[in-house]
């Protein structure tokens, strides 16, 4: 029974906290477990560190070697209480009925929660995790614009999930169709872009989906990093590459992909970029159909692209 709600007290503090396993941090996780949780207040303890001693003692001496150590028992006998702290002694059925009330309060936390608070966000970033580690080859896509809101075919297989690598993103190139979109723009500030994962385990069929869906005409605007075999690529932005891979490796993916296009307003407008210019063009435009699609893609980014001229932007937009 205490092997396995040692399992499931790791498992739940996983779901919790929206990672990917306990591996290397299971003594702290056992610890801020019998630290928050008031079922087991009876754990905590100013002068002995009962919590790490039940970790070490009934944790990892059931798990790896079948028993308890140094000094810890186990009984099942009704009069004894959870924990008692004097004879080392737990009660694996009141242990057992303490841990499904912290789960049942889990459960009701998550059922009187709305979809985006945290407790969500974790747990939806911890069931795409156990989907990734399912797959041969997991991919995942990064995301700041349009991507986010309009899919347009592209395979992906939860909701766009907030945490993402820091980049530096700028509204900085105008579209096929005149809009102002977001791009990868290098001394730009720095924003955390979304992610999601791939339904492909074949990197370069997930870039190819991407490419589909971004219209552009070659692969090579799509950038990568595999982890697996430590390769990359990025036609226009190598200096995202370092920030892009250490961003995969903590969260234990194989590959990521993005769109790699390159910024184009003074290219496309023969003008410097600066705010001013931008409000020039969208002058230009205020009286046609592009100023209306230049305003739904401000004001549907995410809020958490927070670029530099973002506000003045939507303060424009929105006089």
């Amino acid at each position: 029974m205490l092997a396995n709600g040692s399992l499931l007290i790791e498992t739940y503090m996983s779901f919790k906290k929206g990672i990917n396993d306990t591996s290397g941090k299971a003594k702290e996780i056992f610890t801020e477990f019998f630290q928050t949780e008031e079922e087991f207040a009876i754990f905590k303890n100013t002068e002995v560190n009962y919590a790490e001693r039940f970790y070490n003692d009934i944790r990892c001496g059931i798990l790896h070697q079948g028993e308890t150590k140094n000094g810890w028992t186990i009984t099942r006998k009704k009069e004894f209480p959870l924990f008692d702290k004097d004879l080392l002694k737990i009660n694996a059925f009141k242990f057992d009925k303490s841990l499904k009330s912290v789960l049942k309060n889990y459960y009701q936390k998550l059922k009187n929660s709305n979809w985006d608070d945290e407790i969500w966000l974790n747990f939806r970033k911890k069931m795409l995790h156990i989907i990734c580690n399912c797959q041969k080859f997991s991919v995942v896509i990064l995301g700041w614009g349009s991507l986010i809101w309009n899919f347009d075919g592209l395979k992906i297989i939860s909701d766009w999930q907030k945490e993402g690598p820091f980049l530096p993103i700028e509204f900085a190139r105008i579209s096929m169709d005149g809009k102002l979109t977001l791009v990868i723009k290098q001394n730009s500030k720095k924003v955390p872009v979304l992610w999601n994962l791939m339904e492909f385990d074949d990197l370069q069929q997930a870039r190819e989906d991407l490419r589909i869906r971004e219209k552009t005409p070659t692969i090579e605007n799509i950038g990568f990093v595999n982890l697996k075999d430590d390769t990359s690529h990025s036609l226009n932005n190598e200096h995202i590459i370092n920030d892009i891979k250490k961003w995969a490796k903590i969260n234990e993916f194989d590959a990521v992909i993005w769109t790699d296009l390159p910024e184009n307003f003074e290219t496309k407008l023969n003008k410097p970029f600066s705010l001013q210019n931008i409000i020039d063009y969208f002058n230009s435009k205020k009286q046609s159909e592009i100023f209306e699609k230049i305003k739904e893609y401000i004001l549907k980014t995410p809020k958490q692209i927070e670029t530099t001229l973002r506000n003045d932007l939507e303060n424009y937009i929105n006089e």
